[in-house]
């Protein structure tokens, strides 16, 4: 082997160790219970309104960050319209909170669960739109609305996320611990 073929080994066999080792993750959908519930905020008597939970690919997390949630919740928004609520994708969860309701919602995403299954070769994040009385807000910072990443690389071994806590007047959503 001359200099130039000892090079180019040395070289490659960095390039394959880097390459194949750097990344011990696979991006997918991971295996979590994920819990929305309302703040203690929120008193015995409230007004009712909707949360949307939708499940969204990485294709779409930037539009969910910054759709507006009035325009969202207008009634005849096209793209609120467009996520299924059942069927093939079962992309949307509507929920209704108010008085005699629940104050929570437990959503689980195991290979079990029909949600999964449709969900797992697409979806990597919960967008969470809340209808919240009094609060307007648009753009990126809306308070109303946030992203939660639903990949197995975020979260590490961990199955139960952080709840999602919906106050008077905003969505608060876990964000994962940093990586090492």
């Amino acid at each position: 082997m001359n200099l130039l073929q000892k090079m180019m080994a040395v070289v490659l066999g960095l390039s394959l160790t880097l390459g194949l080792g750097g990344c011990s993750c696979t991006p997918k959908l991971g295996n979590y219970t994920v819990t929305v519930k309302l703040s203690d905020q929120f008193p015995e008597q409230f007004t009712p309104f909707d949360v949307d939970l939708i499940g969204l690919t990485p294709a779409e997390k930037g539009w969910a960050e910054s759709k507006s949630v009035s325009a969202y919740f207008s009634g005849s928004d096209a793209d609120r319209n467009s996520y299924q609520t059942a069927g093939a994708e079962m992309r949307r969860i509507p929920l209704t909170f108010g008085p005699g309701r629940d104050r929570s919602y437990v959503l689980t995403l195991d290979k079990k669960s029909e949600r999964y299954n449709l969900w797992k070769g697409q979806v990597r994040y919960l967008a969470v739109f809340a209808q919240l009385e009094g609060v307007s807000a648009s753009g990126a910072t809306d308070p109303r609305r946030g992203v939660l990443s639903l990949d197995q690389c975020d979260w590490g071994s961990r199955r139960q996320l952080d709840a999602i806590v919906i106050s008077p007047t905003r969505v608060a959503v876990p964000t994962p611990p940093e990586k090492k």
